[in-house]
């Protein structure tokens, strides 16, 4: 019988390798493209790039998003805390 241990390292190696496969994790030798498309849609215009804080992030906890019946309320709504009712 293996050692619980050795049994819990090899399912957090395989949990970690299963996210890396399903997420796609980037190798740290590889570079993403940091060009905009020559041609952007409408009347859209590129602001460059940026590198990402993730201590400085406004939405700081987990939020729930319907993808097929998401609405501007909605998603206001997921963004912003919640509203006591001394601000109303």
């Amino acid at each position: 019988m293996a050692h619980p241990r050795g049994r819990l390292r090899n399912l957090a190696l395989f949990l970690f390798h299963s996210f890396s496969i399903s997420y796609g994790l980037a190798s740290p030798g590889r570079r993403q493209s940091q060009s905009v498309s020559a041609t952007l849609p409408g009347n859209w215009s590129s602001l460059g790039c940026y590198t990402d804080n993730t201590g400085a992030r406004t939405l700081t906890g987990a939020t729930f998003t319907d993808a097929v019946n998401m609405t501007i309320e909605a998603c206001k709504n997921s963004a912003l805390p919640p509203r006591r009712p001394s601000d109303q």
